[in-house]
């Protein structure tokens, strides 16, 4: 959700036109020159990779993989996926010229005042963290993973992992912390127009 009022904010400032193509700003994605920033806001196209992201072993392999998103072909029966919004956390970055943590600090979390909002948990707050094991992934084929290592204040979803999340690199998707205040203040500073405008509020319900 940070990453779709980041867009909205830059595209506010001027920095793009959500009707442009995504490779438009971020080159790297060579094969999505169709495929508009408002495609991926709306999940309105079948996007994917032919490799996991998470099978990388490096970041750097995380990085090619994911610039490798083409669209599939045949019938849209489920356009969501999180690698929409890990392709537009490139294209707030490449627009503004400062990283996507950054950006969402400044633009998102200061004018909402979310003290307490982290991508890397500081250490002495750690404690407060919910426990995030014991809790199952059904995957496509019917298997379920566990988790029973996760370490509080680690992001547990894999493809952040993979991307660079322990380096402090935001992958767009995943990996924030937060507290129900710090939302509560988040969804008030939306209604009151103080992030992005009222008029562009109004289109997130499109």
């Amino acid at each position: 959700m940070f990453t779709s009022v980041a867009i909205l904010r830059i595209y506010e400032l001027g920095y793009i036109d959500v009707f442009d193509p995504v490779n438009k700003y971020a080159p790297e994605f060579v094969n999505l020159d169709d495929v508009t920033i408002y495609d991926l806001l709306k999940f309105r196209v079948n996007i994917g990779t032919d490799k996991r992201i998470d099978s990388a072993k490096t970041k750097e392999e995380a990085e090619a993989i994911l610039f490798s998103t083409h669209k599939r072909e045949g019938l849209l029966t489920n356009a969501y996926t999180d690698i929409g919004a890990m392709i537009l956390r490139y294209v707030v970055e490449k627009a503004t010229g400062v990283s996507f943590v950054e950006f969402v600090n400044s633009e998102i979390f200061k004018k909402a005042n979310m003290i307490d909002t982290y991508l890397n948990v500081p250490s002495e707050k750690l404690d407060r963290v919910a426990n995030e094991n014991y809790s199952s992934i059904v995957k496509s084929d019917g298997t379920i993973i566990t988790r029973y290592d996760n370490i509080p204040g680690t992001v547990h979803d894999a493809k952040a992992l993979a991307i660079g999340h322990e380096f402090g690199i935001a992958p767009g998707h995943a990996g924030f912390f937060s507290t129900k205040d710090d939302l509560i203040n988040f969804a008030n500073a939306l209604i009151k127009g103080k992030i992005i405008s009222n008029d562009l509020v109004l289109t997130m319900s499109d």
